[in-house]
């Protein structure tokens, strides 16, 4: 999935109904994802941990992209996270096993990845929350007083004037 799994993602995105507006969303997550999972792919670690790797990616990146286009992040994170299942690894080891031979090492690998991206979100979602939540800080301390919006006080209602 480098530029022809976009779409695909996206359009997974749009039959699961999500928001049009996280159509880009998902689509650059995804794609930063499979990134991730490429570079990682082609070092000795392996397969399962390139996995995890971009799991955590995911993760930490749809939390924050999420909140940027004002859709939850499980919108985000569960399309752009299909491509990355194991699903030929679970065909590969079913298919072995039919044929008499031993595919359960194949099939220990497909619940190996399927444990990493699941736990690599849920990880990358929990790492990202601090970041978020000093960037909203910083954010308040440099936009300086604010002067409308949730943070005024409202006027009392016998004349009195707001603090």
């Amino acid at each position: 999935m480098t530029l022809g799994g976009t779409p695909v993602v996206c359009l997974l995105a749009f039959l699961a109904a999500c928001a049009p507006r996280s159509l880009v969303a998902v689509a650059l997550v995804a794609a930063l994802g499979r990134g991730v999972l490429l570079a990682v792919d082609g070092s000795p670690v392996g397969r399962t941990w390139g996995s995890a790797t971009a799991a955590v990616t995911i993760g930490a990146v749809c939390h924050l992209v999420a909140g940027r286009f004002r859709v939850p992040p499980l919108v985000v994170v569960v399309p752009a996270i299909v491509p990355l299942l194991p699903g030929l690894d679970i065909y590969r080891g079913l298919a072995l096993l039919a044929e008499g031979e031993d595919g359960v090492l194949q099939l220990a690998s497909a619940l190996a990845t399927a444990l990493a991206l699941a736990a690599g979100v849920i990880l990358g979602q929990y790492l990202s929350q601090p970041l978020r939540r000093e960037a909203r800080r910083w954010e308040t301390r440099l936009s300086g007083p604010r002067m409308v919006g949730p943070l005024r006080r409202r006027a009392a209602r016998r004349g009195r004037p707001a603090q």
